[in-house]
Parts: C-alpha cells; sequence; structure tokens
C-alpha cells in the first residue's frame, strides 16, 4: 500500500462550507468482489478510461486519475460546490 496524496476538501452545501481532509492510497486487490461493511453503501468499479465521463468527486482526484498525474502530487485542495 502506497500512500498518494492529501486533499483538502472545501465544500458548500447549502450556504454552509464544511472542511475535510481525504487520505489517497494506492492498493493492490486480490480479488474485485468486494462489499461494503457501511449501509446504504455500495463499492463500483470502473476502468480508467470511463472515469472521465463520470461526475466522481472531488474532481481534482478524478482528473489525476485520468491523466495518470496522481503519483505526482502530494496535496491538492478541492472546492467543488454542491447546492
Amino acid at each position: 500500500m502506497d500512500y498518494l496524496f492529501v486533499v483538502e476538501n472545501f465544500i458548500t452545501f447549502k450556504g454552509d462550507i464544511t472542511h475535510s481532509l481525504g487520505h489517497y492510497f494506492e492498493v493492490q486487490l486480490d480479488r474485485e468482489d468486494l462489499k461494503s461493511t457501511l449501509d446504504n453503501t455500495d463499492l463500483m468499479w470502473f476502468s480508467r478510461a470511463d472515469l472521465a465521463d463520470l461526475d466522481l468527486r472531488p474532481h481534482v482526484v478524478r482528473n489525476h486519475i485520468v491523466n495518470r498525474t496522481y503519483q505526482s502530487v502530494r496535496h491538492l485542495i478541492s472546492k467543488d460546490d454542491i447546492a
């Protein structure tokens, strides 16, 4: 398991700004039939090519994965707004 980067998220929701940190790792899985232990949460697998067309957030993470630049950054900032 390799640590990739941290993302600072600034999200505006109904007029309130929240701040969170997301830590991202690169891992090798031994299977694809994993199930979430959280209620109402599903795990979904997509190819790198399909990610560009998805509204995967934060967008800055999606874009670095699609562009294969995720190993060259250590700190990202996301200011995605969701109304």
